[in-house]
């Protein structure tokens, strides 16, 4: 399927928002330390802030990522030709496999700094990198992090979008040869939890189920982001907003926004495009990239300097913390991209995966 202006204007509308989206879900402070504790018991309000936007709406940010990056893989592509997979896969290496290694070799070097410049900020549950054995600098690259995640934690995504992509002729066999059913078998799966980290240890069933979604609707030629009629509307807002009420109160209702989200937010965006003429930022959807790689140390790093600076005890400070931390960050990588674009253009264009044409 070649991809048509509409539902492309959506994908570059969509990918700052979304980066946005996975920085505050990243700024969470219900798992910060305060003093020599959790969360204190005298914040009652932003445990439910933090449901509604981190906990909630944002969660729909990584599946819609493989949900498109499905979608994109598969336009124009032609199982019947080894050239057309080998060409996607170059594009792929480019584009995800030198900026996983750059980022996660940076931030290697980064944290060995950290631990010797601030070891006040040490948490003490991690090995000293000085320490490492020569299977921890492997794992640098896989899952040092908790035994789930790369050094740089939300490269994740990208490590799991490299294993989808070089399956892709087997997910487009199985879509093709079942008229779907795996979609189905996958949803199964992900639904009642079997094959999630706790069981593949670290590649995440999400990964292969909205990558497969996205697929299915590329393979079969139909739009991701459909426009709206009144039943559609109704129903999908119906579902998306009750799904995010109920989340507040039992985590069971995530599922059900991530959903009826991966749907309803492409379609909405289409829907204000088409109607009040939103278009993209084009400079902010450019650092998109560079932003999402380089988010998770210095939102850490602000995180712990700020908590183990304060005392926090009440709901306004909390608030105010959570807001101000993820837009700093966000603010600082823009700036930060701003000034390597200058000095080391092709540097960075490297490290974001040749996404400045």
């Amino acid at each position: 399927m070649v991809i048509q202006n509409e539902q492309s204007n959506v994908i570059d509308i969509l990918r700052f928002p979304l980066m946005v989206a996975v920085v505050f879900i990243h700024t969470d402070l219900l798992n910060f330390r305060f003093g020599n504790g959790p969360i204190p018991d005298t914040v009652f309000v932003f445990p439910y802030i933090f449901n509604l936007i981190s906990g909630g709406i944002c969660r729909v940010a990584v599946p819609l990522f493989f949900f498109v990056s499905g979608y994109l893989f598969f336009s124009g592509y032609k199982p019947e030709t080894a050239v057309n997979y080998k060409q996607k896969l170059k594009n792929r290496y480019y584009s995800l496999l030198i900026p996983y290694f750059l980022w996660n070799t940076l931030y290697l070097g980064l944290f060995a700094a950290g631990q010797m410049i601030f070891p006040f900020l040490l948490s003490g549950n991690n090995k000293l990198i000085t320490d490492y054995s020569i299977t921890n600098y492997l794992q640098v690259y896989w899952n040092i992090i908790g035994g789930l995640f790369p050094i740089d934690g939300p490269l994740w995504f990208l490590r799991d979008l490299i294993i989808v992509s070089l399956l892709s002729p087997l997910i487009h066999f199985f879509i093709k040869y079942t008229k779907g059913f795996i979609v189905l078998i996958l949803l199964f799966l992900w639904i009642f939890n079997i094959g999630t980290v706790e069981t593949f240890s670290v590649i995440r069933i999400d990964a292969f189920l909205f990558f497969s979604i996205g697929a299915w609707l590329s393979i079969n030629q139909k739009p991701f982001a459909f426009k709206f009629d009144k039943d559609k509307f109704i129903i999908l807002t119906s579902i998306f907003l009750i799904s995010i009420v109920g989340n507040l109160f039992d985590s069971i209702f995530v599922k059900s926004i991530i959903l009826s989200g991966i749907f309803f937010i492409p379609s909405l965006i289409l829907y204000l495009h088409n109607q009040y003429n939103i278009s993209v930022n084009k400079y902010l959807s450019s650092t998109n990239f560079f932003i999402y790689a380089f988010h998770g140390l210095p939102l850490t790093f602000l995180g712990k300097l700020i908590t183990k600076g304060f005392n926090f005890q009440y709901d306004w400070q909390f608030i105010i913390l959570y807001f101000s931390l993820a837009i700093s960050v966000i603010l600082i990588g823009i700036l930060l991209y701003q000034l390597l674009k200058k000095q080391i253009p092709t540097v960075l264009n490297i490290f974001i995966g040749k996404r400045n044409k």
